[in-house]
C-alpha cells in the first residue's frame, strides 16, 4: 500500500495553515498585520516545500532499507541524509520567502532577519519532527505492505493446498466407483451378454463425460443430475425393474452451484446398502429444495433399513466419509451432513450448504 500523494499535500497544506494562524496570533496589532499575514505564508512554504522533498526522502530510506548494512551505519547514513534534506529545504524556503514572499507582502529586510531569526531554532526542531515523521510513515507502509503481501500468499498456498486436497478427495471416486461398475459388468457378462454389453457403452459414455470434468470442483445441479443420470442409467441394465428413480428439483434450483461428483457417492451407497439386498429392489429418491440461504439436497431410499451399528461403520465408508471430508474443504462450518435411519425402510441422507446460483453465462460455459 503505498501513501497517496494527495493525502501528503492535504495534512503539509493544513500544518501550514494551521500552525502559520498559531505563529500569527503573536502579531496581533493592526500594526503588525502584514507580519501576521507573512508568518501564515512562510509557513505555507515551509510544509510545500516539504511536500516536494517527501518523495525523495522515501526514495532514500528505501534504498538505504535495502541496503546490506549494520544498525549503526544506516543510522549515520540516516543523520547524512537529514542534513543534506534540511540544507536543501532552508535553501529552497530561504530564497522563495525572501525574495518572493517578503516583497509581495512589503516586508522590510530588518523585519524579516528578525522573524528568521526567532523562529530558526523552532524550524530546526520541526525539520527533524517532519524528516523523522516521513521516514516512520514510509517504514509503516512498507511494513503493511509485506504483510498484506504475505497474507496474500499465504492465502494463495492455502487455496493450492486446498484445492489439491480436494482433487485428491475427488480422485479417489473415480476408481472406486469404476471398480464397482466393472465388478456389476463382469458379473452381468455370465448372465446377461446383452445387458453387460448396455452396460459397457454407457460405461463409456460416463466416462467421457467424467474426463471432461476431471479439474472441476463445481458446477451447476443440472449438470451434475446429468452425470448421476448416465451413472443412473448403467444401474438400472444391473437392476432393471427392480429400481425406481423419481427426482424432485425445483426448476429454479437447477442453476444452483453444488460439488461435483456430489451425489453420485450417495445414491451409489443407496443402492449398495438400500435396494440390492432386497428382492423387490426399491425406490430412491433425489430432492433438492432452499431453506433460506442454504441449499437442502436429499437421497432417500425405501429399501432395507441398516442397524446403528451398521450405520457407524457405513459412514466410514469411501464415499460418505469422501463427501463430508469434500464439504469441509468447500464450506468450513456452513455445511451440515447426517445420515437418518428411516427405521422400517431404508435410510435418507442429507446434504446443506450455501446456496449459490450461477449466473446464466457462466452456466452456459459449462457445457463447451
Amino acid at each position: 500500500m503505498k501513501a497517496k500523494w494527495y493525502w501528503f499535500l492535504i495534512v503539509f497544506l493544513f500544518l501550514g495553515v494551521f500552525l502559520g494562524t498559531l505563529v500569527g496570533v503573536v502579531y496581533d496589532s493592526v500594526a503588525d498585520k502584514i507580519l501576521y499575514q507573512y508568518a501564515i505564508s512562510r509557513q505555507v512554504l515551509f510544509w510545500l516545500v516539504w511536500f516536494g522533498l517527501y518523495q525523495p526522502v522515501i526514495l532514500l530510506n528505501q534504498r538505504l532499507t535495502q541496503a546490506k548494512l549494520n544498525r549503526n551505519a544506516k543510522i549515520a547514513w540516516h543523520g547524512l541524509m537529514f542534513i543534506g534534506t534540511i540544507s536543501i529545504h532552508h535553501t529552497i524556503y530561504f530564497l522563495i520567502s525572501y525574495f518572493i514572499i517578503a516583497p509581495i507582502l512589503d516586508v522590510t529586510p530588518d523585519s524579516w532577519i528578525h522573524y528568521f531569526t526567532i523562529n530558526g531554532l523552532t524550524g530546526l526542531q520541526v525539520n527533524f519532527i517532519a524528516y523523522w515523521a516521513i521516514v516512520l510513515i514510509d517504514y509503516t507502509t512498507n511494513y503493511y505492505r509485506r504483510y498484506k503481501d504475505e497474507e496474500l500468499k499465504t492465502t494463495q498456498m492455502a487455496e493450492k493446498l486446498a484445492s489439491a486436497e480436494l482433487n485428491a478427495l475427488k480422485m479417489q471416486l473415480h476408481p472406486h466407483f469404476l471398480f464397482n461398475t466393472l465388478h456389476a459388468i463382469s458379473a452381468l457378462m455370465h448372465k446377461d451378454l446383452i445387458s453387460a454389453e448396455k452396460m459397457i457403452n454407457r460405461l463409456s459414455e460416463l466416462l467421457r463425460y467424467s474426463l471432461q470434468n476431471t479439474r472441476q470442483q463445481l458446477t451447476s445441479l443440472h449438470h451434475e443430475l446429468e452425470f448421476l443420470e448416465l451413472y443412473l442409467e448403467i444401474e438400472k441394465v444391473r437392476f432393471q425393474d427392480r429400481l425406481r428413480v423419481q427426482i424432485n428439483i425445483q426448476p429454479e434450483l437447477m442453476d444452483a452451484e453444488v460439488p461435483h461428483l456430489i451425489l453420485q457417492p450417495l445414491v451409489e451407497n443407496a443402492l449398495k446398502h438400500g435396494i440390492a439386498p432386497i428382492a423387490q429392489g426399491g425406490e430412491i429418491i433425489i430432492s433438492a429444495k432452499q431453506n433460506n440461504s442454504l441449499l437442502v439436497l436429499k437421497v432417500f431410499d425405501n429399501g432395507k433399513s441398516i442397524s446403528q451399528q451398521k450405520l457407524g461403520k457405513l459412514q466410514l465408508g469411501i464415499g460418505l466419509q469422501n463427501t463430508q471430508m469434500r464439504l469441509e474443504q468447500l464450506y468450513g462450518d456452513a455445511h451440515s451432513f447426517a445420515i437418518d435411519n428411516c427405521h422400517e425402510n431404508g435410510f435418507e441422507v442429507t446434504l446443506k450448504f450455501p446456496l449459490k446460483l450461477i449466473p446464466v453465462y457462466e452456466y452456459q460455459s459449462l457445457d463447451s
